[in-house]
């Protein structure tokens, strides 16, 4: 199961579940990258859904939890990094 969380114009960022529990690890894809484009990723924390009570929504408010783990990070379309190895407009990573 997917879950899309954020679109912006034609970049398409989705999981592959819908949570995660402390410690598991969520596999991320962003999808219409420029080919050997790069994309910069970062975990945020929801807190709470926002004036549309609807969570993975823009409204949302996060929480920054801080400490290891919570940097962000850079992959490029087909480099290291992005788990699927091919420079296809499609970035995996974890």
């Amino acid at each position: 199961m997917s879950t899309e969380y954020e679109s912006n114009n034609e970049l398409t960022v989705s999981t592959d579940l819908n949570d995660y529990g402390p410690g598991d690890t969520a596999v991320i894809t962003a999808s219409n990258v420029g080919i050997g484009g790069t994309v910069e990723f970062q975990v945020m924390h929801v807190d709470d859904a926002g004036a549309d009570g609807l969570m993975g929504t823009a409204d949302d408010v996060t929480v920054d939890l801080g400490g290891e783990g919570h940097e962000s990070w850079c992959v490029t379309d087909g480099g290291l990094g992005d788990l699927d190895g091919v420079a296809n407009g499609v970035v995996v990573t974890s």
